[in-house]
Formats: structure tokens, sequence, C-alpha cells
């Protein structure tokens, strides 16, 4: 366990993943340099976002294999150069990002409705989220903005659902403080470059604690996100995303599940693409499957991880089969993941211009 704050490790500790995981025994350091000199290891797995950008590199540049947390870097450039590292260091799949918006199940039912026209036309889609507690503190922490937790997990939703951005335009609001302090005795080793460590919650407030945004797909539908860090101007109770069609809209529950909402003019029990209903929520069956499958989609992506791991360990030339039920290609999903933060970068060149800003296009 590596971290310079005593603090974090021993919440981790105490936490139900680590208890799971079993980390009561496992020796704990404060760098990534004293990982790299005294320990002699295969594979790490990067939770963190402070100095990110230089624990990988040195991890990636000592061949070893990195599981990290998204995303993989706080813009687009950062990601570019930690993407080239890893493909110039080791022959095969060295780096895994746990993106699991591919997972996601109340984002890929919203997307199957779309193609089998369940809303009819869709020509537009509402996010309105907010993120609060320790990843919202954390995200503070480490410097990034609401654009990019919780808002990139939204854009690969909405990307997903309604296709690719053409363009984006937005706005971000100050004075949205952001949680706490933390735990007493919160503090940065000696020597932290950490600019956000060891500040009250009011000196760590960012310019895009809450940001709003319209993004105009290629498909031709529009989809406007509302989202924040910490604070309390939205609702925590309210539907995290609406969905409008042609014929009806689908709301994205804050608990979960997916909820028909159409006009009271007809109710039919066939499948017809016309046919009107009243609101109903999703079965609970339904509910049960989508929590089971993103369970497993976690998993997936752990067994992804420690098949390569396991094949370098033994000196294999080849790396070991992926999953069978692996859903897209991992060089499919790191562009997507590229494609994301394209557009998160787009959006925070237009918090300044005021424009419309087209995002990159870029692609490994």
């Amino acid at each position: 366990l590596v971290d310079p704050d005593p603090n974090r490790v021993a919440a981790l500790r105490s936490s139900a993943e680590g208890l799971k995981l079993k980390l009561g025994g496992c020796q704990e350091l404060n760098s990534v340099e004293a990982l790299m000199h005294g320990v002699d290891f295969d594979a790490a797995a990067l939770l963190t976002h402070v100095d990110r950008e230089k624990a990988l590199s040195a991890l990636l540049s000592s061949k070893k294999f990195v599981f990290v947390e998204p995303p993989l870097a706080g813009n687009l450039e950062a990601a570019m150069r930690l993407v080239k590292a890893s493909r110039q260091s080791h022959s095969s799949e060295q780096l895994l990002i746990g993106e699991l918006a591919e997972y996601w199940p109340d984002s890929l039912t919203l997307r199957e409705h779309v193609a089998a026209g369940v809303i009819g036309e869709a020509l537009s889609a509402e996010v309105r989220y907010r993120q609060v507690g320790l990843e919202a503190e954390d995200a503070v922490a480490a410097g990034l903005g609401c654009m990019m937790v919780p808002g990139l997990s939204w854009i690969r939703a909405l990307r997903c659902i309604l296709g690719p951005v053409d363009e984006v335009v937005g706005t971000s609001l100050r004075g949205c403080v952001v949680g706490s302090q933390g735990p007493a005795g919160h503090a940065p080793a000696t020597g932290s470059t950490n600019p956000w460590f060891g500040r009250s919650s009011s000196d760590r407030t960012r310019s895009n604690s809450s940001a709003m945004c319209t993004l105009r797909h290629s498909g031709g539908a529009v989809s406007t996100v509302h989202v924040q860090l910490g604070g309390a101007l939205l609702p925590p109770s309210a539907p995290k995303l609406i969905l409008t069609g042609t014929i009806c809209e689908a709301a994205m529950e804050a608990t979960g599940g997916i909820r028909l909402i159409c006009e009271e003019k007809s109710t039919r029990t066939g499948s017809g693409a016309g046919a009107k209903a009243k609101a109903h929520p999703a079965p609970r069956g339904a509910d049960r499957r989508a929590v089971a499958e993103a369970a497993h989609g976690e998993e997936q992506l752990w067994d992804i991880f420690a098949a390569q791991v396991q094949s370098a360990a033994r000196g294999e030339t080849q790396p070991a089969a992926s999953p069978p039920q692996a859903p897209a290609a991992p060089l499919e999903n790191l562009n997507a993941h590229l494609a994301d933060l394209a557009v998160a970068e787009a959006l925070q060149l237009s918090f300044s211009s005021g424009k419309f800003e087209a995002p990159r296009k870029v692609a490994f």
C-alpha cells in the first residue's frame, strides 16, 4: 500500500473493500520511489489522481502492469502521453483503465430503447447529477474539475445512447464548496507537490465545480448536462437522466432502473413501435439483473488485468486470452475513453471562449 498520507491507508484497510481484499498485513510505503526500489512486484493498481502522471510514468517505464481508476489523466494531452508510454514500453497490453461504462446497465438499456424505437426518434437528453462524499473530495484534492468527475461518465453515457459528439458549448459556475477538510491530521508527506493537500474546504473551491453544457450529437439529437461536485444546488432524488423521443420519455431513476413516461392516450400490450402507456417503472426482475451485470462487469475488468499479468509473470510470449464475455477489444475501449476526454477538453475550451467548440479526433 503506497500513499504519502497514512490516514488514507488506514481508511482503506478498514473499508469494506479493504477487508474483502485482506489488506491488514500489507506493507505500507509512502512513495512510488520507495516501492520501486524496495519491493519486487509485477503489477499495481493506481487508485488516486494525485501526481497520477508521474507515478504512472514511473511504473510503465519499469514495465509494470497497471490498473487505473478513470479518468486516465486530468486532460487529454496527459492521457495521450501515458498511452504512448504504455505502448512503447511493452509488447502487450500493459495498462487497463477501470472504465465501467461499457457495463452500465441503465445506459445500455436506454441505447436499446433508442435502437428499437421504443421512445420513437431520440430528440434530446438531459442530465442532472451531483457528486458528493469521498469521491467528490478526492476529485477536488487531485485538482480535477466536475467535467472529469462526474462529468466524464455522463459524456460516455450520452455518446453511448445518442452517438458521437460534433460540438459542445458550456459555462461553469464559481463558489461551490466541496465537502469538508477530511479526517484530523490530514496532511501531505514532506515534499508533496499536490497543491490541494492541507488546504481548507474554502481554499479547495474549483472554478468549474458546477457546469452546464450542451452537446450536439452527429445524429441530430441534443443533450444538456448539469453536473456538480458537492454543494446543494441539484436535488439528489431527481432522475439522473431524462431521454426524450417522439413517442415518449425514458427516465434513469436516482435509485436505479429505467422508467418510461408516456402520454395517457391509449394503452396497448403489444410490442408495436407506436404503443402508448402510462408511466410505469421497469420490472423489478430487470432491476435485479442490472445489479448483477454491473458487478459482473467490474469483475471482468480484474479478470482481464489478471490474465495479462499472469501471462507476463510466466514469461509467455503471447498474452493470455481475455474472458469470452469481454464486450469490446481493449483498443476500442481505449479510443472510446480518449474520445470522452476530447469532449471534456472541448468543454473546457468553451468555458473560456463562450463559443461552440468541436472535440478533437484522437485514436490509436
